[in-house]
């Protein structure tokens, strides 16, 4: 391959994930021929260093002088390629010329969660001895090609099972958006996820990001993502793991496959694997939120400037949509110390478009409750008012339509469910991450 000095200050993100860049790491002879060429065609009005605008093991990308890693706040790129970081104001460069190149393609980022997000994964030495011959009658059953969903990988000591619908989703999302894989799990992990997900390279590229490659330890930023935050949508099933983005996601019920996640999120219900069936395609979570994306992606391309609209706004105007006209007071469900308005049922569901109330009023049309026998639920039932359990609110919000009131009852059931010692969901998200292969969630480092 023919490799030409590159700059930091003409980089596009093709730039820093083409080939060229692997040639002159992996010949350091030629890249400090080239380096010093290009010093010597420089003049007084070209940028020089420092400030440095990115590193390569040590190395500045545009004058080639070896520099302490200490010393520069950069932000590491191991998924595009190890040994790569930039700095803060060239990554900021890089994000407003790649939103410019994405726009003149009509398209928008997508960065995707793995685990119980796109597919579900467990170890071999957490199945169950019963449930073996169950999954191996699975696995001969299944199709070929695209239409195999279920893997068993000796390998990795793991099964893994595809939500069902992914090769659509991924051939649909792929024509509005670029997407990204981030997961909480190792690298090995990430990569073989990839190639199930994505066997002839089409959907993802390079742009695979695992644990290693977060800037703070169990948190998931935007800040690895090459990609401007106005133009970033997100989906995952956990909330948490995205302190500083809720405004960019898009959360979805868990797929829970395997019976070893049932009791890391305190569900009371089997895994879909023990229930002997699985998500439907056409009413899933994949096709719900596909349907999310398009009318997005549609909303922000409609208005007349594209590059000034933020993909937050219009993600925002449609969840407000879910619950518009509802108005909710709670019972037994918030304590009575907290601040109501910082409790995450009330900010849920605001976010859906609901207005909320501290007391009972005539416009109240749904009492949330946890209880059957308090005042609030009593007058719902004087007053013909909905009266829905909190689950109500759950899947009004991942299925972003208002919830059917009949199907979400205050059952003595429920109530006895909310009892129980609540589980830290994103730090059980954390563990499970990779299959649960890692107690950090994390794995290899």
């Amino acid at each position: 391959m023919n490799c030409t000095m590159w700059s930091a200050r003409d980089v596009s993100l093709q730039t820093l994930t083409a080939g060229c860049l692997s040639c002159r790491v992996d010949n350091p002879q030629v890249a400090g021929d080239e380096r010093r060429a290009k010093r010597q065609r420089t003049d007084a009005s070209q940028p020089v260093c420092p400030p440095h605008p990115g590193l390569m093991h040590g190395m500045c990308i545009r004058c080639g002088a070896s520099v302490d890693e200490q010393e520069e706040t950069a932000i590491p790129l191991k998924y595009l390629h190890m040994g790569l970081q930039v700095s803060a104001q060239e990554a900021e460069r890089i994000r407003t010329q790649h939103l410019k190149f994405l726009l003149s393609k009509k398209k928008l980022l997508l960065v995707l969660d793995l685990d119980h997000t796109l597919l579900s994964s467990t170890r071999m030495a957490d199945l169950p001895e019963d449930i073996l011959p169950k999954l191996e009658q699975l696995l001969e059953q299944q199709g070929t090609g695209e239409e195999q969903l279920l893997f068993k990988l000796p390998h990795m000591l793991m099964w893994t099972k595809l939500r069902p619908g992914i090769r659509n989703f991924l051939v649909q999302t792929h024509k509005l958006f670029e997407l990204h894989i981030y997961t909480h799990g190792d690298q090995d992990y990430a990569a073989e996820m990839a190639k199930l997900l994505d066997p002839n390279k089409t959907f993802f590229g390079g742009r695979v990001i695992s644990g290693r490659d977060s800037t703070q330890r169990h948190v998931k930023s935007l800040d690895v993502v090459l990609g401007a935050d106005t133009s970033v949508l997100i989906l995952d099933d956990t909330e948490g793991v995205w302190p500083a983005h809720y405004a960019n996601l898009i959360q979805v019920d868990r797929y829970i496959f395997f019976p070893a996640c049932v009791s890391r999120f305190g569900r009371s219900h089997k895994s879909l694997l023990e229930a002997g069936k699985d998500e439907d395609v056409g009413k899933g979570m994949l096709s719900t939120s596909l349907r999310v994306m398009q009318q997005v992606h549609q909303s922000l391309f409609q208005a007349p400037d594209p590059g000034a609209e933020d993909v937050r706004l219009h993600l925002q105007n449609l969840r407000k949509q879910v619950l518009a006209g509802v108005h909710i007071v709670f019972s037994h469900v918030i304590p009575l110390e907290k601040d109501m308005t910082q409790h995450h049922l009330w900010r849920l569901a605001t976010q859906l478009g609901a207005t909320c109330h501290a007391k009972v009023t005539d416009d109240v049309t749904h009492v949330v409750a946890s209880a059957m026998d308090t005042d609030k639920m009593h007058w719902a039932k004087r007053h013909n008012r909905h009266r829905v359990s909190v689950n109500w609110l759950y899947v009004s919000g991942f299925h972003w339509k208002r919830a059917a009131e009949a199907k979400h009852p205050v059952t003595q059931k429920q109530v006895d469910a909310l009892l129980q010692e609540p589980i830290d969901d994103t730090a059980a998200a954390i563990a499970a991450a990779g299959g649960g292969r890692s107690n950090d969630g994390f794995g290899k480092q």
